[in-house]
């Protein structure tokens, strides 16, 4: 796996991490759209988060690993923190970690583009995306913050938050980050979350 990044021009291994909670009817879809990736990830891990639905068998069957949190009180960010702690030991500072929600598609091209942008010199990659056919009042208003983000973004060329929708770090990066947490970055020392402040970041389109 490693040899087909390396022909892409690649940094290392990537893996995708979906943290997912009763996501059975779309976790399919969302470990798809990583595996039909022009440059997929050498692995896709489904982190099952207190599931009481088929999420865990929907996953296996579309593909993924699925790996259970363990005594976790802090939903998303508590998962993801746990598939991270397993993870980032064996991994090289020029490894990605993409990150990923279990409700969301990616556009084909999103790791080939996120690993041309990590290759030019920025630490992190994150998505422009639009919503699917809103069906109430919090869809609606959660799809016209994604169409205000677009141009935003276009305009000042740069994003201070990476959103967990879908994001590929650096591993270096997020060492650096757990690092400086209770000293120059706000949390808990030694821990590495989504929506974290990324001084060199830049954008791909995915939906």
């Amino acid at each position: 796996m490693r040899s087909r990044w390396a022909a892409a021009g690649g940094l290392g291994v990537m893996i995708a991490v979906l943290p997912a909670r009763n996501e059975a009817e779309r976790i399919g879809a969302a470990v798809a759209g990583l595996l039909q990736q022009s440059v997929p990830p050498e692995r896709v891990i489904v982190v099952s988060d207190n599931c009481t639905d088929e999420t865990d068998e929907a996953a296996r069957a579309a593909g993924a690993e699925v790996w259970q949190s363990v005594g976790n009180t802090d939903k998303k960010a508590g998962a993801l923190n746990q598939a991270l702690a397993r993870l980032l030991p064996d991994l090289d500072d020029n490894d990605l970690i993409l990150v990923q929600d279990a409700d969301s598609v990616l556009g084909c091209d999103f790791a080939r583009v996120a690993l041309e942008r990590i290759r030019a010199g920025v630490d992190a990659v994150g998505g422009v995306f639009v919503a699917n056919s809103p069906q109430n009042l919090l869809e609606h208003f959660q799809a016209n913050e994604y169409v205000r983000y677009s141009p935003e973004l276009s305009r000042t060329g740069r994003v201070m938050v990476l959103t967990g929708t879908a994001a590929a770090f650096r591993v270096g990066a997020l060492r650096k980050v757990a690092i400086a947490r209770g000293s120059d970055l706000p949390g808990p020392p030694e821990t590495s979350t989504t929506d974290m402040p990324s001084p060199r970041t830049t954008s791909s389109p995915w939906r």
